[in-house]
């Protein structure tokens, strides 16, 4: 490892109505380009919640997209939006802090 004891991995995070898999499934190419020629490792958590019916952002997304509620089910979210309201915002932040201190090796987000 030419890292020297740094650590050799970078944290991503995805954004609404997607999961850690997902978002690294788009960046494969990158992800083994990274790898190959600064051996780091990409690491995507899943947001801590699952997207609910009232949330702002999904309704809008509905609108949008004319998704499914089936389609929904599975997606994350890192708050719950209400108005100006960022709910469960803590709790992300919180989890990314301890996923950060407890995994160890992280470089950068």
């Amino acid at each position: 490892n030419m890292n020297m004891g740094i650590g050799n991995k970078i944290l991503i995070l995805h954004g609404n109505r997607q999961t850690g898999e997902l978002l690294l499934g788009r960046l494969t190419k990158l992800q083994k380009a990274v790898n190959k020629e600064l051996q780091l490792e990409f690491v995507a958590p899943d947001a801590p919640f699952l997207y609910a019916d009232g949330d702002e952002d999904l309704e809008e997304s509905r609108h949008d997209n004319n998704d499914s509620a089936s389609s929904l089910q599975w997606q994350r979210t890192w708050w719950h939006r209400k108005g100006n309201t960022y709910h469960g915002l803590e709790e992300s932040i919180t989890k990314i802090e301890q996923l950060w201190n407890n995994d160890g090796g992280f470089v950068g987000i």
